[in-house]
């Protein structure tokens, strides 16, 4: 399947290089204009992004957006992406590095699945429980152990490779999922299944190739999307 994202960059490739000029550099378009593309994990591609990007379009109606959702780290340095949201800080000198805020996961169940779980007050008491696996079931299992909770095979109950259908496994009562605190406690369809536990801390990074921040528009991008991911 023909990858069109590519082909396009690709084409505006060979017209910056035949000395094609870009009309907002040059200053010959009265509004900032063009397209700025922006590589984010495929849950907050889909849960977070819709309405940031929205929020954008409002206050910047000449930037196209353009969305990479994928939970691979997008090459800055090859101009996959203009602009990334990292759960990791990028080493590379050639990069602008924002740090935005600190986050956390834990686990949430739908209030039908946690009724039939009964009481839970601590992580060890979910072995009898099932769960929604991201990746592999032996990695799952593993990475739960790293965390004080015990697990076999028959815990879990479906093995997604996507986290966005983890997701949707989890919200349709399947188990219980991991996720990132703002997107669980922002959904009513789903709880915490333990009060005040988050098994995950990481940071979010804002990064973009020190080149492109000579871009009015990625400049723009850049702060509008810092602005609506830290609040």
């Amino acid at each position: 399947m023909i990858d069109f994202r590519l082909s396009v960059k690709r084409v505006y490739g060979k017209m910056v290089m035949m000395g094609v000029p870009d009309m907002t550099a040059t200053g010959q378009s009265q509004f900032v204009s063009g397209t700025v593309c922006i590589s984010v994990s495929e849950i907050y591609a889909s849960v977070v992004m819709p309405k940031i990007v929205k929020e954008i379009r409002d206050k910047e109606p000449g930037i196209m957006i353009e969305v990479v959702a994928s939970n691979e780290i997008s090459d800055l340095q090859k101009r996959e992406a203009d602009i990334a949201v990292r759960a990791v800080r990028p080493t590379q000198t050639e990069l602008i590095t924002k740090k935005i805020k600190d986050m956390s996961a834990t686990l949430y169940a739908t209030p039908c699945y946690l009724q039939k779980l009964g009481s839970v007050n601590t992580i060890q008491e979910l072995t009898h429980a099932l769960f929604v696996s991201v990746g592999s079931r032996e990695a799952f299992i593993k990475a739960m152990a790293g965390m004080g909770l015990m697990l076999a095979d028959d815990n879990i109950s479906v093995v997604c490779e996507s986290h966005l259908v983890h997701w949707e496994m989890t919200k349709a009562g399947l188990g219980i999922g991991l996720v990132p605190t703002d997107i669980g406690d922002a959904d009513p369809s789903v709880q915490r299944v333990i009060t005040g536990l988050e098994l995950i801390q990481f940071p979010i990074w804002l990064t973009t190739h020190r080149e492109l921040r000579t871009s009015k528009r990625i400049q723009l991008v850049f702060e509008l999307l810092a602005e609506a991911l830290s609040s």
